[in-house]
């Protein structure tokens, strides 16, 4: 009977052990939860930096369109009857835009009464003020999707005004479509030559597209005329020197003649370069020969 009520009473003493361990236990967790508890000041400080990251242009999706064309925003400023923005060479069928910032110097409202595109494919007008403030300056914001097919491209947008001085005001657009080659210089001097003798000049062929072109044979407008086509490419960027030789026939005086360079760019399948020079006698032939050659005589 006794050790029956010492077994029960050991029992109970392990329970008691068991609780008060346990109370030991949850109020250390307590005292930590209480001491790591966030101030209401940083939790709001954290609840802020959330949202800003959520507004963030960082954190903005990577799917976003980005802005058309390939080209950065451009702005033209008009303080006369005419504007003009060249956007030089761009792709066929790319998109682009510019803007063009109409100053009034008058004392009074500028009114916009009109506005017409004359080319309703390839130019369109984004947003316009229909009045402009005395002194300031409204933005004509421009849309250009280029042609599909090569070209040298210029068109305007037409501005009609209540200003008798500014009755029409006339925006321009230009661009160099799809045309990739470039030929510079375009007219190459050889200055003065010794009858008989040939002088050599050079062009560098540029090509401003996304495709390798090649230039293929040349021809010329005068049997003494000639350019010596590397049997190379030029890569898109790249550049391509491409030598000139012209012979000094005929009597003496000034002469030019045209080269032909043949290309593989069924866009410019033809680029031309002028030669000009002076056919000079043979007696000052040495003197001659030495400005040729870029020597003082």
């Amino acid at each position: 009977m006794r050790s029956g009520e010492a077994r029960v009473g050991g029992i109970r003493d392990v329970v008691w052990i068991v609780a008060g361990l346990g109370l030991l236990v949850g109020g250390i967790v307590c005292v930590v939860l209480v001491l790591h508890r966030p101030s209401s000041a940083s939790g709001e400080a954290a609840v802020q930096r959330g949202k800003a990251a959520i507004h963030s242009p960082t954190s903005r999706p990577a799917t976003m369109p980005a802005p058309s064309g390939s080209d950065g925003p451009a702005v033209v400023h008009v303080r006369t009857v005419q504007g003009e923005h060249d956007f030089g060479y761009v792709e066929p069928a790319s998109k682009h835009r510019v803007t063009f910032v109409v100053a009034n110097a008058n004392d009074s409202p500028l009114k916009i009464r009109k506005v017409r595109s004359e080319c309703n494919y390839c130019i369109k007008i984004a947003g316009y003020p229909k009045t402009i403030a005395p002194g300031g300056g409204g933005r004509f914001v421009i849309d250009f999707v280029a042609p599909k097919k090569s070209t040298a491209y210029a068109s305007r947008i037409v501005l009609a005004t209540d200003d008798p001085k500014r009755s029409i005001i006339a925006l321009k657009i230009k661009a160099d479509v799809g045309r990739a080659l470039v030929v510079s210089p375009v007219v190459v001097n050889l200055r003065k030559l010794p009858a008989g003798q040939e002088g050599e000049g050079e062009v560098t062929l540029i090509n401003r597209g996304k495709t390798a072109f090649r230039p293929i044979y040349s021809t010329s407008s005068s049997p003494g005329c000639s350019a010596r086509i590397p049997r190379a490419s030029v890569p898109p960027g790249g550049k391509l020197s491409i030598p000139l030789v012209a012979k000094a026939e005929g009597g003496a005086g000034k002469k030019k003649c045209v080269v032909y360079i043949q290309t593989d760019n069924p866009n410019q399948p033809r680029l031309t370069v002028r030669i000009e020079y002076e056919v000079v006698p043979q007696k000052s032939a040495p003197r001659a020969e030495k400005r040729a050659k870029g020597e003082k005589p």
